[in-house]
């Protein structure tokens, strides 16, 4: 298994429009509910903004401003803001270009929606070094299911350890649906990879669940849904010489969204790909060649 830290990006191109809202202008009288687009560093994320008052020349991001309220990334920047409940979606497909501001060998996507392929290449001064193709769905398990059921996605996260690559690389992601209706991805991650030992067998995977479920005096049940986070428990066996260099890297994403790709390189499970933190991890110095350590991981909402 493998833990990843992802590095700033830059947004060469997409095909996916950023927001519907005109930029924000000093020079514009703004009343309560008006709606701007503002990315002042023109950063690979922008942010929407709505008039809490009447004003003239304050911008949306002033630390103490009552003036606005921050509505989230703009549709195009959604994937790229660390965050898992937030989406960029669009009619067809996603094709996006980006450059990572690093050396990485790491590039994930999360909680993609309604894909039929994913295609995944690494290229540096037009030459192609890397791809790599994904189908999203899988085959029925049964006659009446391939006929009559719905199609059902083999996979809607997807990790990929390719190789070590420059800095000046672009990645180019391709998520392709079917014409009119939309697709949708929660997050696209580059990063470094760390590799901390081998997951052993009976791993366990679940979710945690924010909805509430109230049932009154007569037995009427009231389900408010509401969003969940991922969760995985496993057991990883590593090097005892390593054991130090383990806890010391652990220690660093104490408070950091990282992701863990809980996977063995013959396995290849969406659960056990998660973006987000542990809970705990206890580590076990069990031989003077091998050692065990429990993690426990959730991911964003």
């Amino acid at each position: 298994m493998r833990v990843t830290a992802p590095l700033p990006l830059s947004l060469v191109s997409s095909n996916v429009s950023a927001s519907a809202y005109d930029p924000w202008s000093g020079t514009t009288a703004y009343t309560r509910g008006d709606k701007v687009f503002y990315n002042p560093l023109s950063d690979i994320v922008g942010h929407e903004y709505e008039a809490l008052t009447d004003h003239t020349n304050s911008p949306p991001v002033v630390d103490g401003t009552t003036d606005w309220i921050d509505l989230g990334p703009d549709n195009r920047s959604a994937m790229f803001d660390s965050k898992i409940g937030t989406v960029t979606s669009a009619n067809g497909n996603i094709l996006v270009s980006i450059t990572p501001q690093g050396y990485f060998d790491s590039i994930a996507l999360i909680r993609v929606l309604n894909a039929i392929t994913i295609t995944i290449t690494v290229t540096r001064s037009g030459q192609t070094l890397y791809t790599d193709y994904f189908n999203a769905y899988q085959d029925a398990a049964e006659w009446g299911g391939y006929f009559f059921g719905e199609r059902i996605m083999l996979r809607n996260a997807v990790s990929i350890i390719p190789q070590m690559f420059y800095k000046d690389c672009t990645v180019i992601v391709n998520i392709q649906g079917t014409a009119g209706q939309e697709v949708s991805c929660a997050l696209l991650m580059i990063g470094r990879s760390y590799y901390l030992g081998v997951t052993s067998n009976e791993p366990k995977v679940g979710i945690q669940d924010y909805s509430t479920k109230e049932v009154d005096t007569f037995g009427n049940a009231f389900l408010l849904e509401r969003a969940y986070a991922d969760r995985a428990s496993v057991n990883i066996q590593l090097n005892t010489a390593q054991l130090d260099a383990v806890r010391r890297k652990l220690a660093t994403y104490r408070a950091s969204p990282v992701l863990y790709d809980l996977n063995n390189d013959d396995t290849h499970y969406e659960s056990l790909i998660i973006f987000g933190y542990y809970d705990e991890f206890d580590i076990t110095l069990a031989f003077p060649t091998v050692s065990y350590c429990t993690l426990s991981v959730q991911s964003l909402i």
